[in-house]
């Protein structure tokens, strides 16, 4: 089955033993605005860029994962 971006998000987040403030740091995004991305909020373009090169995949795989 299909990840969400919410769950890889926070799967990624866990697997680097990353507190979301730490997350939200290394993607160049607020605190805040990290929290609704792991808890579903769809992310604009600018974030999903930031999203793509904390998670080393493009922003075309990174589409893909947004329901």
């Amino acid at each position: 089955m299909k990840k969400t971006l919410s769950e890889l998000l926070k799967e990624i987040r866990i697997r680097k033993n990353l507190t979301v403030r730490q997350a939200a740091q290394l993607v160049g995004v607020c605190y805040s605005t990290y929290c609704g991305l792991e808890n579903g909020k769809t992310p604009s373009y600018i974030t999903i860029k930031k999203i793509s090169v904390y998670m080393g995949i493009t922003e075309e795989e990174l589409r893909g994962k947004i329901k």
